[in-house]
């Protein structure tokens, strides 16, 4: 990053006169795609079951760290000099809020984390502050006009935001298995590149339409694909694009930097470089603490996103456009995201040793805070987790938000296509019928979401009127009036409906009796074709349901279908051999790595197989017994060498007299366990512990060959196997603590 920054120095028009750039908007241009494939990626890695989990605590940390740098422009302002004004210090604060995306996952990348636990924390901060970053602008842009703060603006840019995500992401995951399908049964790749960057600029420029940043559209791209049968695919084929223009984004930072400005304002970026760091790291911690995340874990997450960037420059620019902020504020900007730029990847690569150096510093009284504060929440967390009423709710409030979403959607959408039809048919003296006939369709369109609205709010009521009149001897009237309740409930829904569709398309209805011609055909519609209807929801239902519960596939039908590609490509003269151990073999109770099978032979063990189980690619530290299946790789001469080292025996004199024991033990975790809050891979229980985790037991569910992603909880049931003494040991100083 700092070859391409100087680099972009060298050839900007600040440092040298004869600067080779000739139009730096092009670059600028360009640079963007960089910032736009990123958040592709970003995307294609996204995992919604994940969010779910993370949205809590990423959310509490954004806000913190938001409320926090916009305190401190407002504080910061005064010290610029003269000319600075109260306008400066709220885009300075707006400027230093949000995190830069490119810097952050280059980081994660550098130190191979982007599957960690404290990673997923990093990567839904960011994907929550390309949000908040659309509502800035919003809200500047308006405070810049006005004067005052809006808070209409912040709602409702808040409203259509969600609104635009839930819409678009929704429509695209059940669009994107039929574009899956033709792409597969195209199989060509350079089919697969134009499609996918045409989907990714397509909905880019859809977020554009409607006022949203590219970069959200692009993440949105990247999520509708994500867990797809080609998505590995689409990652391996879009990843030369990413780099090369994020590359070109450095590059443009590195034009932007001027020298002389610089260095007339080194007090300032100097002193707001280092409180930037420090203070988004504190608050981005804080948030996730408070939220129940580990310490280590969140400070892991929260140090790595420290600066400022892409985004920064936009704001700062948005500012010189309307005139209302000094010229020093792009100078600045670009000066404390040249800082961080530079501080942060250096101080990441010592996060570890940055942790435990505060720690040793910190007063034991702050631990037992937190201690007892983690425990309260664990508390109550757990009491939550145990709510019938709160499962029973959870999946018909997130339908309902979802079938709101879209019927909303297409009620907007059909307010923009109204608008091109006024414009092309206004004059046409049948234009009155296709205003009709237009909002006709719509309403069509929204009958069966809006049907799915009805049910899910009675299904609802009803579980809340459930558990709030159980127990009641008095049947009959809490009937009567859990019914009305949810009459006057579904009517009110209704209205509201009506009202919102109504202001949205009565500037395109005639009025008098061909408005009320339009009412009773939709009511009619609506009650004699009420199943069909529900039909219709009941089929898009299906579809919602098996287009999220689409799986990527396996690691092992990736590695099979990767293997048969190469062996057809390029065929090796080695052959696949079977070998048996014996009983008395020299190899039982050894490790792979112990035998030095390559090193003596030159074959490969590539596969174990034990009882009715085969274990490809098993770990050097994996134990040899008797009747085991070795496969072996090698030619012929290197496969029959291997075998007469597996079949030579012991000699009688040294013949082992202690056999090492394997068993397979449960142990419970406790809540102020070191592991909680840890992956499967960041726990490292093979190399720690000498210990396998097979299984996990967590409430009623139980997890079998859990993943090495899979986050540890406070109470979890590990099924672990290895020897007696490493069990003891592990059950002693860990899982207990």
């Amino acid at each position: 990053m700092l070859g391409y920054l100087i680099s972009g120095l060298v050839v900007g028009p600040h440092l040298f006169s004869w600067g080779s750039v000739l139009n730096q908007e092009i670059i600028k241009d360009l640079s963007e795609l960089g910032v736009i494939f990123l958040m592709f990626y970003i995307g294609l890695e996204f995992d919604l079951k994940k969010l779910q989990k993370m949205f809590g605590p990423s959310l509490l940390a954004v806000l913190l760290q938001c409320i926090s740098m916009l305190f401190l422009g407002m504080m910061a302002f005064p010290l610029l000099g003269a000319g600075w004004t109260q306008m400066d210090g709220i885009f300075l604060g707006g400027l230093l809020a949000i995190s830069s995306s490119m810097i952050t996952i280059a980081i994660l990348r550098n130190q191979q984390g982007l599957k960690s636990n404290y990673a997923q924390f990093t990567i839904g901060m960011l994907i929550l502050e390309d949000i908040i970053a659309i509502l800035m602008l919003v809200i500047l842009t308006g405070m810049a006009v006005t004067g005052h703060f809006a808070w209409t603006a912040l709602w409702k840019g808040t409203f259509f935001v969600g609104l635009f995500v839930v819409f678009v992401f929704i429509i695209g995951r059940l669009l994107a298995p039929y574009l899956v399908k033709v792409l597969t049964k195209i199989g060509n790749i350079e089919v697969l590149t134009v499609v996918v960057v045409g989907v990714v600029l397509g909905i880019g420029e859809l977020a554009i339409h409607f006022e949203f940043s590219v970069a959200l559209g692009a993440f949105l791209a990247g999520a509708i694909l994500s867990q797809s049968s080609l998505s590995a695919s689409i990652e391996k084929t879009t990843e030369p694009l990413r780099h090369l223009f994020s590359a070109i984004f450095f590059v443009t930072v590195g034009m932007l930097i001027e020298p002389q400005m610089l260095l007339s304002y080194w007090k300032p970026i100097l002193c707001l470089t280092f409180l930037v760091v420090v203070i988004k790291t504190f608050t981005c911690w804080l948030g996730l603490f408070l939220a129940g995340t580990r310490s280590q874990t969140s400070f892991r997450a929260a140090l790595c996103k420290s600066q400022i960037g892409e985004f920064s420059f936009i704001i700062a620019a948005l500012g010189q456009s309307l005139g209302v902020t000094h010229a020093g504020l792009m100078p600045i900007a670009v000066g404390i995201s040249l800082g961080t730029i530079v501080v942060v990847p250096l101080i990441s690569m010592k996060t570890d040793a940055v942790y435990d150096y505060l720690m040793q510093r910190t007063p034991e009284p702050f631990f037992e805070l937190g201690k007892f504060y983690h425990n309260i929440l664990s508390a109550a967390q757990s009491h939550l987790s145990k709510s019938a009423l709160l499962q029973l709710v959870r999946r018909p409030i997130l339908q309902l938000f979802c079938y709101f979403s879209i019927l909303i959607g297409i009620i907007l959408i059909g307010a923009r296509g109204a608008d091109f039809l006024d414009d092309s048919i206004a004059e046409s003296a049948y234009a009155s019928f296709w205003y009709i006939g237009f909002w006709l369709v719509t309403a069509l369109l929204c009958l069966p979401f809006l049907i799915a609205v009805i049910r899910n709010i009675d299904a609802c009521l009803m579980l809340v009127a459930d558990a709030a009149l159980k127990g009641s001897s008095r049947q009959r009237l809490p009937g009567r009036m859990r019914n009305l309740f949810n009459f006057i409930v579904i009517s009110v829904v209704l209205v509201v409906f009506s009202g919102f569709f109504l202001s949205t398309s009565a500037h395109y209805f005639p009025s008098g009796v061909a408005l009320l011609i339009f009412v009773v055909l939709l009511i009619g519609i609506a009650f004699f074709f009420w199943r069909h209807i529900i039909r219709i929801n009941s089929r898009l239902e299906h579809l919602f349901m098996e287009s999220f519960n689409q799986r990527s596939l396996s690691h092992e039908e990736k590695r099979r279908k990767t293997l048969q590609q190469i062996t057809q490509k390029y065929p090796w003269p080695v052959n696949v051999h079977e070998a048996i151990i014996e009983r008395k073999s020299i190899a039982c109770g050894k490790r792979i790595k112990d035998l030095n099978l390559r090193e003596q032979t030159g074959a490969s063990i590539i596969g174990l197989s034990r009882n009715y189980y085969t274990h490809y690619d098993p770990a050097p530290d994996t134990p040899l017994f008797p009747d085991d299946h070795l496969i072996l790789l090698g030619d012929e001469i290197q496969n029959k060498k291997a075998e007469k080292l597996l079949r030579t025996q012991y000699k009688e004199e040294d013949a082992p007299s202690v056999h090492r024991a394997f068993k397979i033990e449960q142990i419970c975790l406790g809540s102020q366990s070191a592991l909680v809050g840890e992956t499967l891979a960041g726990a490292d229980f093979r190399r720690k512990f000498s210990l396998n985790v097979i299984g996990i037991q967590r409430g009623e569910t139980r997890i079998t060959a859990p993943k090495a992603e899979e986050i540890l909880q406070s109470d979890d049931v590990l099924l672990v196997v290895g020897g007696p003494a490493a069990i003891k040991r592990f059950e002693q100083e860990v899982a207990s603590n």
